[in-house]
């Protein structure tokens, strides 16, 4: 090859990459033009009170209780609350919890009768809080992840079952009117032993307490072909108004009864429900309203 067909060789190869490169730098900046980056949003006031020493945001908390009954700390970063602030005209209260950690003992007293809370799952020490509230009605924490899974290990944390139990003597207490959960929370009460579909009920074995005023729903697990990962249908919620038994007696609450199988009558219990389900369906509380504020 002669030195000629060299040097030509090189200048179209210098030529391919300039233009190569030329085409990757146009190709950036179209995309930086069609996609470009988001600054990170301003979400109001959050950003600028996580900005706040702890002191700051103390003092806001403090000034905040003073000013009425209904206080919202949902936009203020609360790693705890004051200790040394008078809550006794606080009625109601809203508050983001950053970490499992807050304590919220200096609530335990107080009248307040209705509190909202997000963030992580909640520690048993803020159920014995909630015990300790006597005004408290309304309850919601359906912006909470409030429980966490059964299997997992981490001691101190609620699990559905704990709730479940709480919920039932705050109930019954007549403590609580309102308990709102998120999906996470619910937990399985009995199962469909069988259904009328005319009139639109259904009859629960029940493995735990149901009660009138519980908000409860069906669901199933279906695979649609062999192999196939499990899809779980879930029927509309039903607001629980009344409990039927056997012998067509009403009753406010049912239980199961120790020592009796599960497939006993005693054990049994007819509802009218929102949409019903099949038999075997699971019976899944996630809730109550009793309607008395």
């Amino acid at each position: 090859m002669s030195v000629a067909n060299v040097t030509w060789t090189v200048v179209e190869l210098i030529v391919f990459v300039s233009l190569l490169v030329y085409a990757i730098w146009k190709r950036a900046q179209r995309a930086q033009k069609q996609y470009p980056q988001s600054k990170p949003e301003r979400k109001g006031q959050l950003n600028e009170d996580s900005k706040r020493t702890d002191v700051e945001v103390q003092a806001e908390i403090v000034r905040r209780v003073q000013l009425g009954s209904n206080v919202d700390l949902m936009d203020l970063p609360v790693t705890k609350l004051p200790q040394d602030v008078d809550y006794s005209s606080v009625e109601s209260l809203a508050l983001c919890m950053p970490t499992s950690d807050v304590d919220l003992s200096v609530l335990a007293g107080t009248q307040v009768n209705t509190l909202t809370l997000q963030g992580p799952p909640l520690r048993l020490t803020h159920l014995e809080v909630f015990r300790g509230m006597k005004a408290l009605k309304t309850l919601d924490l359906l912006q909470c992840r409030t429980v966490v899974d059964d299997n997992n290990s981490v001691k101190g944390f609620v699990k559905a079952a704990d709730l479940h139990t709480f919920a039932r003597e705050a109930q019954e207490s007549g403590q609580l009117s309102t308990l709102i959960l998120p999906p996470n929370a619910a937990f399985v009460v009995g199962k469909i032993t069988r259904v009328f579909p005319k009139p639109s009920v259904a009859v629960v074995c029940v493995s735990q307490q149901l009660a009138v005023g519980d908000d409860i729903y069906f669901e199933r697990s279906n695979n649609t072909f062999e192999g196939a990962s499990a899809h779980t249908w879930q029927s509309k919620q039903t607001h629980v108004e009344r409990l039927s038994t056997d012998d067509h007696r009403d009753v406010q609450k049912v239980k199961p009864t120790p020592g009796l199988p599960a497939s006993h009558l005693d054990n049994q219990i007819a509802l009218k429900v929102t949409e019903l389900g099949k038999v075997g369906d699971r019976a899944v509380w996630i809730g109550f309203s009793t309607g008395s504020q």
